[in-house]
């Protein structure tokens, strides 16, 4: 990604400039100094004159406290877009209050350095931030919302006085006490004594033939105790189905990085969509084939042209979750 990189001269001095040899003709640096601090050393110089980066110098007043620190902030907002990269060189940690408030709006494309040439923080690394786009509202007239206020507050009232006997009654009119019904005792009816019968049993058959003993039955085979049923082993993480905590970080990761570089937020199924794409495919050819097969042509190479630049970082994410 064209890098912006805005120097804080007074903090960093000349030591600040470490590796603007090696930038491109798509870099830019913005250079602010003041009457106290106007002097870089030769060898900085010599660099800076080979560089193919394009080179402005801002001037900042004396006499104001920060007021460096103010004309860079400022400066930032100004040139500011979602199509670069901003890098802060300077050591005073105070600017990284700027890159959090970024961050905070989705903006992941603002860091801080203390040398042109080192290498991007820990700290910048855009899965480490929390940043959810916040659903749309819609509008409610005012005149229906106090119609359906007023029909819920009826409802509710009418519940209540169901539940509580003698609220839907006027007042000055108490309750009447339902009357019980006088008990009878019922006498009870004679039933004549009979006596019980006695059964008869069944005279023995006589036959010239001695009964024979019964055959001991078979004893049935006693059913196999159940074994318990083994526990399901939680999937693994490395090289199996990735849980719900790791898809939601890659949607997360996708989230931010997406919203740094395009105006339009991507929607939750698109997000899932890329996460899913990217993890079942083996390279970008194999990525861009099956956004295709997915969404058809059209749709398919819209996606992924808007994240194409970014394949290789999705990838190792995603490699980098599942360890």
């Amino acid at each position: 990604m064209n890098t912006t990189y805005l120097i804080d001269l007074e903090n960093v001095n000349s030591g600040g400039f470490e590796g603007a040899n090696n930038l491109e003709e798509s870099d830019e640096l913005i250079v602010f100094y003041s009457e106290k601090a106007d002097t870089l050393k030769i060898p900085i110089i010599t660099a800076l004159l080979k560089t193919k980066a394009a080179i402005k110098f801002y001037k900042s007043k004396n006499g104001i406290l920060n007021a460096m620190d103010f004309d860079i902030v400022s400066v930032l907002g100004i040139v500011y877009n979602t199509e670069r990269e901003f890098v802060i060189v300077s050591k005073d940690k105070g600017f990284d209050v700027v890159v959090e408030r970024y961050r905070s709006f989705g903006k992941a494309n603002v860091s801080r350095r203390g040398i042109i040439g080192a290498p991007r923080p820990k700290s910048d690394v855009t899965d480490d931030l929390l940043v959810f786009s916040a659903p749309e509202i819609p509008e409610i007239e005012p005149d229906v919302f106090e119609a359906e206020i007023s029909k819920a507050m009826e409802l509710s009232a009418a519940a209540v006085a169901d539940k509580q006997p003698g609220l839907n009654e006027e007042p000055g009119e108490a309750p009447k006490p339902e009357e019980k019904p006088k008990a009878t005792k019922a006498k009870p009816k004679k039933v004549p004594k009979t006596a019980p019968k006695k059964a008869e049993e069944p005279a023995p058959v006589q036959t010239g033939e001695e009964p024979k003993p019964e055959e001991p039955k078979a004893e049935e085979p006693k059913p196999e105790p159940k074994k318990p049923a083994a526990k399901k082993k939680k999937t693994a993480q490395n090289g199996g189905e990735m849980t719900k905590a790791q898809k939601g970080k890659i949607n997360q990761f996708l989230n931010n990085l997406m919203g740094a570089k395009h105006e339009q937020p991507m929607t939750k199924d698109e997000l899932t969509l890329i996460r899913e794409t990217a993890e079942g495919s083996k390279n970008k050819n194999a990525f861009y084939n099956a956004l295709r097969k997915r969404l058809g042509n059209e749709k398919g190479i819209a996606l992924y042209n808007r994240v194409k630049d970014d394949y290789e970082r999705i990838d190792k994410f995603i490699k980098d979750t599942k360890k």
